[in-house]
């Protein structure tokens, strides 16, 4: 595995180490039997009708969740995430999760499968023939991250894969905009190398691609407040990336903090940003 993969925590002092460490444990989890299979996954995808010349012309939204862990903390973020996609007007066949667990109910149309490099290719593969420059792409990183000869790593279900690969793989969509969210460990170096992307790109992540992270203590409260209206600051009734963004990073700078503070310093609290100049500030 990577450089610094172990969890994405070997920088951090044992005391963090082990307490990060304990949260996982105690929130163990497994693969759900209801999860496709790769071959079931392309029958879903090759049965779908082929998007119309109207269908183009209409903004259309789509979102691929990617956790390849199987602990309950990272599945409750793919839950979260998921409940909010939905609450923000994603249709379900749009939202393509690859996770270990099965937070939605089947419809026989939807893609719920492991979160391996197949099947992370394969939805991409679907999505190029589909997706154009009237359209949003979401793509929501979460589970485990470390590095590799100094590049970013998010861990699939199989295997580790490179910041770059990554943006190799989602840049053959040619969106016209991303919303690129990433809150594994090292996470920085896949937000900003997504950022490059082709297209208008709003890119965060809740660390830098230098130091490990708590997760939740970010995810939790991004995807909460579009349900919520926490982060909506100028009470419009609509939240925002902007504050979205602004939100769960003072949750999760105070949150690390004061594990920093019980436990000794070795997480990093600083959330990062990336946008081209005409970067998306809604999910609507």
């Amino acid at each position: 595995m990577g450089d610094k993969f172990k969890l994405g925590l070997t920088l951090t002092p044992l005391a963090v180490l082990g307490y990060m460490w304990i949260q996982l444990v105690l929130s163990g989890g497994s693969y759900d039997p209801n999860l496709l299979t790769s071959e079931q996954m392309t029958q879903r995808l090759n049965a779908r009708p082929a998007i119309t010349s109207v269908e183009h012309q209409q903004r259309r939204k789509y979102a691929i969740v990617i956790n390849g862990d199987t602990s309950k903390l990272h599945q409750g973020n793919v839950t979260e995430a998921y409940k909010s996609l939905k609450h923000l007007g994603f249709a379900d066949e749009n939202i393509f999760l690859l996770t270990s667990n099965f937070p939605r109910e089947d419809d026989n149309k939807s893609i719920t499968t492991p979160a391996t490099e197949q099947n992370l290719r394969r939805v991409f593969y679907y999505l190029d023939n589909v997706v154009d420059d009237n359209d949003l792409v979401l793509v929501y990183t979460t589970g485990h991250g470390g590095t590799i000869g100094g590049q970013s790593t998010l861990a699939l279900a199989d295997k580790e894969i490179l910041s770059s690969n990554l943006k190799d793989i989602v840049k053959s969509t040619k969106a016209g905009d991303y919303v690129i969210v990433a809150d594994q460990c090292f996470s920085g170096g896949i937000a900003q190398s997504l950022s490059e992307l082709e297209g208008e790109v709003t890119s965060f992540s809740s660390t830098d691609a230098g130091h490990s992270t708590y997760c939740r203590s970010f995810a939790r409260p991004f995807w909460t407040s579009f349900r919520t209206c926490e982060a909506d600051a100028n009470q419009d009734g609509t939240t925002t990336l902007d504050e979205a963004f602004s939100y769960a990073s003072q949750e999760h700078k105070r949150n690390v903090g004061l594990l920093n503070r019980i436990f000794g310093s070795g997480t990093n609290r600083d959330c990062q940003e990336y946008r081209t100049l005409n970067s998306p500030n809604s999910l609507e």
